[in-house]
């Protein structure tokens, strides 16, 4: 599922460039780029390619908290237990994995709007 919401974020995304804004050329560099001049396709780009498969990833991954919890109040065998502690261990990695990411797009974010600004 999370794979999925991925490749679909990237298919969304890859339809912009088809656009005649996502490519300027460069003359000092004789190069064309991927520009963020167009700041409505960046930013959205952006969103497609990050945001939405984030925040799918934090739902899917609350609802695994959620029953791995909930199922521990029911059946608190020692080996669902462990099972349990294990998926917690678990989410806990993905979410500082996920926080890692979140905080690290948003230097990214700040200067496709300053740059849509200059």
């Amino acid at each position: 599922m999370i794979f999925i919401s991925w490749i679909i974020g990237l298919l969304v995304a890859s339809l912009s460039f088809r656009t005649p804004f996502a490519y300027r050329c460069k003359p000092e560099s004789h190069l064309c780029i991927i520009t963020s001049k167009g700041f409505s396709i960046s930013f959205y780009l952006r969103i497609f390619i990050f945001l939405i498969p984030v925040i799918i990833i934090i739902c899917l991954y609350g609802t695994v908290l959620w029953y791995t919890t909930r199922f521990n109040r029911i059946h608190p065998e020692n080996i669902s237990i462990i099972r349990t502690k294990r998926h917690i261990k678990v989410f806990r990695n993905i979410l500082i994995i996920l926080t890692v990411l979140i905080i690290g797009s948003v230097p990214y974010f700040i200067s496709i709007i300053v740059n849509s600004i200059t």
